[in-house]
């Protein structure tokens, strides 16, 4: 069977922990994952290249969560972002969803859920 994608995936997430988990648990089902630890660097690589699907968490160093949504959205309209996030504020998930991210991903949560997102996510662009 073949690599069933090349999705090419940005993870922002300022906890080196969960950021190398990420990376390491999605390299392993074929996706070409980058990364960033903090909103500049999200921000940074969004303008320089262009991602299928993008994690951001919510909270970060630097540029929150809902900035770097946003200018993601600038940089590239048609990336899947899935916003992580710890914190339930209702404010948040507004303008989230306000500014084009395509659905969240509660911590703590388990890998399997992080990966049946990402290929729900992907499965979707591939019917349009």
């Amino acid at each position: 069977m073949p690599q069933k994608n090349s999705a090419k995936i940005l993870i922002a997430e300022d906890e080196e922990g969960i950021r190398d988990l990420l990376k390491f648990e999605l390299g392993l089902k074929g996706y070409s994952v980058k990364t960033a630890a903090d909103g500049q660097e999200a921000v940074d690589l969004v303008t320089k290249e262009k991602f299928d699907v993008f994690l951001c968490d919510i909270k970060m160093p630097k540029f929150d969560g809902v900035y770097v949504l946003k200018e993601s959205k600038k940089q590239n309209p048609d990336t899947i972002v899935l916003m992580m996030t710890g914190y339930g504020e209702d404010a948040t998930y507004r303008d989230c969803k306000r500014f084009g991210a395509s659905g969240f991903i509660s911590k703590p949560f388990h890998m399997d859920e992080v990966v049946a997102a990402v290929e729900k996510a992907l499965e979707g662009t591939k019917k349009k």
